[in-house]
């Protein structure tokens, strides 16, 4: 059976909770596939993915033996874990996880032979054992045996990842970027710009990033038809989805609806693609968006304008009315685009110098426009009526 066999067992598995566990972030059932093909296709799950149910390949997704002083995070050795709270019971339990993936893997065989020997990583994305000290249940409690928890970490450390690389959460990612994070997330850091040879090296002599860029190009190449569940539940990072409070409600309510709500539909846009299963946003959200607008436009009883949207005086305030948070939020969108592509235009169109430069000036401005909009649009909500 080939590499591309077992991508298209595990989009089969888990594409639909992976997909669905990725609204809201730039990651991709794709990344995740080749992600997991990097850690634990090789040691773990492709020998017996065939021949085993998928809940028992998870329990048997585990690796990573090296102590110190080929590793320098926690635990460098069986001593280091021994020394931290309710470390005794987590060696136990890294222990057997190496025993019961040694009956499976010549390699692990051999290291188990070892008593002081135990496994590093777990789950099929191997969520590392350093986060013992601030997560202990899910190593306690064998959480790598539940998909829905690995992915939940994977996110996690892939938002940091992503941090460390770009410094700040993108809303999406090209094949370059998601390399690049995927090598963060291996190594911890990463060279930004400095190609696939970075990240752990291989007996073969590849390393990370190129085998990872291997696996999204034969991921990419590896359609799967899944089946995402329509009701989705929670954005990966934010609560449920509030219903709109009836009658005049306080104001941080109603502004915690309207971008949960935002959340929602962008979320399910962004991942409408054909084959997925995936469906938009329902139209009872979108008829909840346009009636919290509705409230939140409302006219003031005598027309004038508040302190808001007066604060340049009743003759600029008018002229803007209405279309400070159209402008504001147009204009940011527009800005952003421009620092995307500013740097391919520089050169096609020299007059202008420095596109990317100048979106990143014009952005502020944007958005504080929008932000005076959007309080213009509160006033007049909040005004009384005579």
């Amino acid at each position: 059976m080939s590499e591309q066999d077992a991508i298209r067992w595990f989009k089969t598995q888990f594409g639909g909770a992976i997909t669905a566990a990725c609204r809201g972030t730039p990651y991709t059932l794709d990344m995740a596939t080749a992600i997991a093909m990097q850690e634990t296709y090789s040691d773990c799950w492709g020998p017996i993915y065939r021949t085993k149910p998928a809940s028992e390949v998870l329990k048997l997704c585990v690796g990573d033996t090296l102590d110190a002083p080929k590793r320098s995070a926690f635990p460098t050795s069986k001593a280091d874990l021994l020394a931290v709270p309710s470390g005794s019971s987590m060696f136990d339990v890294a222990r057997q996880a190496l025993i019961d993936v040694a009956q499976v893997s010549r390699p692990y065989a051999k290291v188990a032979q070892n008593p002081d020997k135990f496994c590093h990583g777990y789950g099929i994305f191997q969520y590392d054992i350093q986060f013992f000290k601030t997560d202990p249940s899910f190593f306690l409690s064998r959480g790598w045996y539940d998909m829905a928890e690995c992915i939940k970490r994977l996110i996690k450390e892939l938002d940091a990842a992503c941090g460390r690389a770009y410094g700040t959460r993108k809303s999406s990612l090209t094949d370059d970027e998601m390399m690049y994070v995927a090598i963060a997330y291996n190594h911890g850091s990463v060279r930004v710009g400095g190609g696939p040879q970075q990240g752990f090296r291989a007996d073969d002599g590849r390393f990370y990033g190129e085998n990872f860029q291997q696996y999204l190009a034969l991921a990419h190449a590896t359609p799967v038809d899944i089946h995402v569940p329509t009701d989705l539940g929670p954005i990966a990072g934010t609560g449920t989805i509030p219903p709109i409070p009836a009658g005049r409600q306080d104001l941080p309510t109603l502004v915690q609806s309207a971008m949960a709500i935002l959340q929602a539909i962008a979320a399910r846009q962004q991942l409408q693609q054909p084959g997925t299963g995936q469906a938009p946003a329902s139209t009872g959200q979108v008829d909840d968006f346009i009636k919290l607008l509705t409230v939140l436009t409302g006219k003031t009883a005598d027309g004038r304008l508040g302190q808001v949207n007066g604060a340049l005086g009743q003759t600029i305030g008018n002229l803007l009315d209405g279309k400070k948070s159209a402008i504001g939020i147009i204009g940011a969108v527009l800005t952003t685009v421009l620092q995307q592509v500013g740097p391919h235009l520089d050169t096609a169109v020299p007059l202008f110098g420095n596109f990317a430069e100048l979106g990143q000036a014009a952005l502020p401005v944007f958005l504080g426009t929008s932000a005076w909009g959007i309080l213009g649009k509160l006033e007049k909500w909040l005004a009384p009526t005579r």
